[in-house]
């Protein structure tokens, strides 16, 4: 979510390309998510369930709460789900 975050980000300052970086890492880290959910036996509607209730809680928060994304955006590249920034 934190990669949805950045993408909004990039894209509002016109940066597209960075942008696309982030769509990407998103996607990988839904791919690990997925393998991940699957070897705890969740299947995909499951799985894409509990994204779209995290976006409804987390994305909201991140928008408002600045010092939550950097904690957040810190854990996630620590994890290797989302790109340096540049």
């Amino acid at each position: 979510m934190a990669n949805v975050r950045a993408e909004g980000i990039e894209r509002r300052a016109g940066r597209i390309s960075e942008a696309e970086r982030y769509v990407a890492a998103g996607r990988q880290a839904f791919e690990a998510m997925s393998t991940v959910g699957v070897a705890l036996g969740k299947s995909r509607q499951q799985m894409e369930a509990d994204i779209r209730a995290g976006q409804e809680r987390e994305l909201p928060r991140m928008v408002q709460d600045t010092d939550y994304y950097r904690a957040i955006t810190a854990n996630c590249r620590a994890y290797g789900l989302m790109p340096s920034a540049s």
